[in-house]
């Protein structure tokens, strides 16, 4: 079998994560574009940076932010935020990034770079919207009340140790891709928002099980299409030798 893929490619299917590309005429420096929404922001670090962390928050003595530049960190800056402990992961426009902080870690450091916010990632940040208002179709839900979704979790944790968490919390794990940090999931609907909750988990979208079937809110999702599984963000041909 060969694959194509149009515009986009391969390894960069899942960077967008939380974040949508859509083009802008011009970057509005006070917002945040989200695939779950627009985020207004202000320019308030010295505040936010008071706030305390929760435990609920901490995974693996580390927490996530998204963190908003004034202007978008040099290579050089780049290296120096991580040379500190932080772990520079997504990019999320208009100039913030996906941060995954160590606990112990000072935030005023950051101050040296030029930061404008800093934000905690809320539940319904990380769920396709159609998830997020709970309106959930017929074709995308099992047995027993239970619907299946593709979670996808933050890069710098493994896929055995997010598995192993998502089993204690009671969820079934139908299928594992590894090179994109994602999970097939079969979920209570009543736990679709904890399930958001939980600090490790970046993107949640429905798992659709129709053939040729999107769904714009989805973000990523999965298309079962006989045999094989195509995992579509853009513009995805296959062809079949």
């Amino acid at each position: 079998m060969k694959k194509f893929i149009t515009q986009i490619a391969a390894s960069a299917l899942l960077l967008a994560g939380l974040s949508t590309y859509a083009a802008q005429p011009v970057p509005n420096p006070s917002q945040l574009l989200l695939k779950s929404g627009i985020i207004s922001t202000s320019n308030d670090f010295e505040k936010k940076v008071l706030q305390t962390i929760s435990s609920a928050e901490l995974f693996q003595g580390r927490y996530y932010r998204i963190v908003q530049f004034n202007s978008i960190p040099t290579s050089a800056e780049k290296m120096a935020i991580e040379s500190s402990g932080i772990r520079i992961l997504n990019y999320i426009p208009n100039r913030a990034f996906i941060l995954s902080i160590p606990e112990s870690y000072n935030l005023i450091r950051l101050a040296e770079w030029n930061v404008r916010t800093i934000l905690a990632l809320e539940p319904e940040m990380k769920l396709a919207r159609i998830l997020a208002e709970h309106n959930y179709p017929a074709y995308a839900q099992s047995a027993n009340n239970q619907i299946d979704l593709v979670v996808q979790f933050f890069s710098d944790n493994s896929i055995d140790l997010i598995t192993n968490k998502l089993l204690q919390e009671g969820i079934i794990i139908e299928a594992k891709y590894s090179a994109y940090q994602q999970l097939h999931v079969r979920v209570d609907q009543s736990k679709v928002d904890h399930l958001a909750s939980l600090p490790f988990i970046k993107w949640i979208a429905l798992l659709l099980l129709h053939p040729h079937r999107m769904i714009p809110e989805a973000g990523v999702c999965i298309v079962r299409t006989k045999s094989i599984l195509i995992i579509q963000v853009a513009v995805i041909t296959m062809e079949q030798a």
